[in-house]
């Protein structure tokens, strides 16, 4: 009975949230789609350009007394591009959906994900290779970086430089997958036609 009463309660939460138009973010100007660029190391991409009507949050970086467990996480507006790349072990962040604030490493290996797509001509499955930067838990701190709700979440540095956008993740093994963003601001200018891309974060 106590599973049923439960069950009820989830039911009228998903039959109230379009009602209350809570399913509605905003207008979408462009969109990538769910692809992989078409590079010699191909990367997936998954971006979209909207116009948020109502923003619920105050879309601010955390400070570094709230949330990090070490001093080298400096919050300040949020810039564009990152004043270097990211080297093999350095300090990675991220806000998500579902695990707030996140503090992890980079890992520095390109990390190969298999996937199925198209078939030849026999109708036999064709693996699709990408090529991912991944990031990963150190030392003795085996949390997840990622769980299922945190994709589209915006991975930053210690300098608040934007360095990418989280995609996918393997929640056992504490690893997120990210695009950097000068691949996904190249797709942008290359379907819009924008000549330069500014991000308001401040």
């Amino acid at each position: 009975m106590e599973r049923y009463e439960e069950y009820l309660t989830i039911k009228d939460i998903a039959c109230h949230f379009p009602w209350n138009k809570k399913d509605y973010l905003g207008n979408v100007f462009a969109a990538s789609g769910c692809r992989v660029t078409e590079t010699n190391q191909p990367q997936q991409l998954d971006w979209a350009l909207i116009e948020i009507g109502s923003r619920w949050g105050i879309n601010m970086l955390p400070s570094c007394k709230e949330h990090s467990r070490t001093s080298i996480y400096q919050v300040h507006c949020m810039i564009l591009p990152p004043m270097e790349l990211p080297k093999p072990g350095d300090p990675l962040f991220k806000v998500g959906r579902t695990i707030s604030f996140k503090e992890d490493r980079y890992n520095g290996l390109p990390s190969i994900i298999l996937e199925e797509g198209a078939t030849d001509s026999d109708g036999h499955n064709m693996a699709r290779v990408t090529y991912e930067h991944a990031v990963s838990y150190y030392g003795y701190q085996r949390d997840q970086f990622f769980i299922n709700g945190d994709a589209g979440s915006v991975v930053f540095d210690r300098h608040s430089a934007f360095v990418g956008i989280l995609f996918a993740g393997k929640e056992q093994g504490g690893i997120g997958y990210f695009t950097p963003i000068e691949t996904v601001l190249e797709d942008i200018k290359r379907i819009t036609g924008a000549q330069d891309i500014r991000i308001p974060f401040s």
